[in-house]
Formats: C-alpha cells, sequence, structure tokens
C-alpha cells in the first residue's frame, strides 16, 4: 500500500498514531537488544 493511498483512505491523525507505534516499537525494541548485549559483555567479563 502506498504513502499516498493511506494518506487518502484514513484520517491524518489515524496514520500519525500508527506511526507513532511503529516508532515507540522501534525504540523500544533497540533498547531491549542494547540490554541483552550490555548484559551479554558483563557476562563475559565475570
Amino acid at each position: 500500500m502506498s504513502w499516498f493511498a493511506i494518506q487518502h483512505h484514513w484520517p491524518p491523525s489515524v496514520v500519525y498514531e500508527q506511526m507513532m507505534g511503529d516508532l515507540r516499537e522501534l525504540c523500544w525494541r533497540g533498547k531491549e537488544a542494547n540490554r541483552k548485549a550490555r548484559e551479554e559483555a558483563e557476562e563475559r567479563k565475570s
């Protein structure tokens, strides 16, 4: 589905909410990945 189609079939607020939700999920996944990597690094040191 093209961006144009999305914009013209849904109210802008809905599109915005979805984008924000995607961004939040990406940020959360990044944080989780960083945390796991840090924990693994700590385990290797000890």
